[in-house]
């Protein structure tokens, strides 16, 4: 994503015209502000990692804070330990950058203010629809949201009532139709509109036929399929115990404005755990906004009950102590993590494969080539971002072509594909298939593009093999390069 952030920046790119990919503008934008700001330098996107959660955590420091300060830490640090024990993995993933809007609206309706009603509305609408740029179904929390400020401030008189959900609605709808209006602006002004409608009209029914672990699923196995990655709960059901403690700790305390709060908690809770089975494959990025939420639930374990401890002040340490304990044993520590608190070396990214690559391309281009990677996640991408190697098609992964193989848009992609070869005629294809590339596996897959291989044999020369890569010159280019 950070490669189409470069095209985007250096060379002009526009997705979905230029470049086919199936996310969405906001993940582009996001990651298009982050490059430019760092330089696309591996320090600068560190610090732009720290940076992001640091603005997540203040702002759910803030929000828990109406339960106390120790709950308002523990909401923090727990999340906090959470992310960066997670690793690499996990850093600047679609859902990190939707928690920041996400994190900012928990933070707005724990500080509402009643008489503003439709300025805190607009507010949240904004941010929502921020987030929905980068993945629509992120929008199944915002009618939570508007339920609480809805039920927090209603008058008792009907008349009113009606009034004060009118100027809530209203005001959600015209702060969502801001960053909506500039998306959709932009895409029609770059001629993108009608090749975003195309890709996700042909390929969307193809792409979600897959699941996490990589194969295309008949239909009547993927009932039990969702139903086992739900009840997993992306490994981390131990934390939903201490959120069943904290849930009841809290709304068994005196009553107070916060028990709707831990209400809507639990809600959020249970609609992005939602958002997840929707999507349907059960990565551990898919699961940081319920492992989020999840987690502020569990440090209301911290709230302040001095009428259960009062007879015993160690009584009243147990909940910190458990969630210490658990803390302790069970937040990920990614080993990366731990070899770097070592003071070890840490390795290099794919076994060193984008490195290989990026110092390959970057000792042979010249001005005006072009590069074209065959590849899905292997690195290939990665070492062209850091050789700033341009792409020659709009084609970044090979995996449109191995999917669904008889599908009319998919048999339309592959000869598409062919004549764009054929046209912006790459120097440099960089085919990975080493052991580690998640091919998909199933029904209606194949791994085999014969026109491609034709071609490839036909206009190319293996000019460089390593690490389950083998890169190709085009054989009318002048002096031929050697292999590495």
């Amino acid at each position: 994503m950070f490669y189409i952030a470069w095209m985007m920046d250096a060379r002009g790119a526009v997705p979905y015209r230029d470049i086919m990919d199936m996310n969405l503008p906001g993940t582009y934008v996001a990651n298009l502000v982050i490059g430019r700001l760092t330089g696309y330098s591996d320090p600068g996107i560190r610090i732009a990692d720290l940076s992001l959660l640091a603005a997540i955590l203040t702002a759910t420091f803030f929000a828990m804070s109406r339960f106390g300060r120790l709950v308002a830490w523990a909401a923090a640090v727990l999340f906090g330990l959470f992310y960066i024990g997670t690793g690499p993995w996990l850093s600047l993933q679609r859902e990190f950058f939707i928690l920041l809007p996400l994190s900012l609206a928990l933070l707005l309706v724990s500080r509402y203010d009643r008489r503003k009603p439709g300025m805190t509305a607009f507010a949240i609408g904004f941010l929502m629809a921020c987030a929905a740029t980068v993945k629509p179904h992120v929008l199944v929390g915002a009618p939570l949201f508007v339920g609480f400020l809805w039920l927090e401030g209603t008058p008792d008189e009907g008349r009113a009532r009606t009034r004060h959900l009118a100027s809530i609605i209203g005001g959600a709808a015209a702060g969502a139709a801001i960053p909506t209006a500039l998306l959709v602006l932009y895409l029609v002004s770059h001629d993108a509109w009608s090749p975003m409608v195309e890709l996700f009209r042909g390929y969307a029914s193809v792409y979600a036929s897959v699941n996490g672990r990589h194969e295309t699923m008949p239909g009547a196995d993927r009932g039990p399929y969702l139903l086992h990655g739900l009840l997993q709960f992306g490994n981390q059901r131990t934390w939903l115990l201490f959120g069943a403690a904290g849930a009841v700790l809290a709304l068994t305390a005196r009553p107070g404005p916060n028990r709707r709060f831990v209400l809507l908690l639990g809600a959020l809770l249970a609609a992005y755990t939602g958002y997840v089975v929707v999507q349907g494959r059960f990565f551990d990025y898919h699961w940081l906004i319920a492992h989020f939420f999840v987690l502020l639930i569990a440090s209301l374990c911290l709230i302040e009950r001095p009428d259960l401890w009062a007879r015993s002040a160690l009584l009243g340490l147990a909940p910190a102590a458990a969630l210490a304990l658990f803390a302790w044993r069970d937040l990920p520590v990614h080993a990366d993590l731990g070899a770097q608190l070592r003071g070890e070396t840490l390795p290099a990214p794919k076994r060193g494969r984008p490195d290989k690559i990026a110092t390959f391309l970057a000792a042979r281009l010249r001005p005006g080539d072009l590069v074209q990677p065959l590849d899905i996640t292997g690195g290939a991408v990665h070492g062209m971002l850091l050789a700033r190697a341009p792409l020659a098609t709009p084609f970044l992964y090979d995996s449109f072509f191995y999917i669904r193989v008889s599908d009319p848009f998919v048999l339309e992609l592959r000869r598409r594909f062919l004549r764009q070869m054929a046209e912006r005629v790459p120097r440099f294809v960089v085919d990975v298939y080493g052991p580690d590339k998640p091919w998909v596996r199933g029904w209606d897959t194949s791994r085999e593009f014969p026109e491609l291989r034709t071609l490839l044999v036909r206009d190319y020369v293996p000019v460089g093999e390593a690490l389950g890569t083998v890169i190709y010159e085009r054989r009318s280019s002048s002096g031929m390069s050697a292999s590495p």
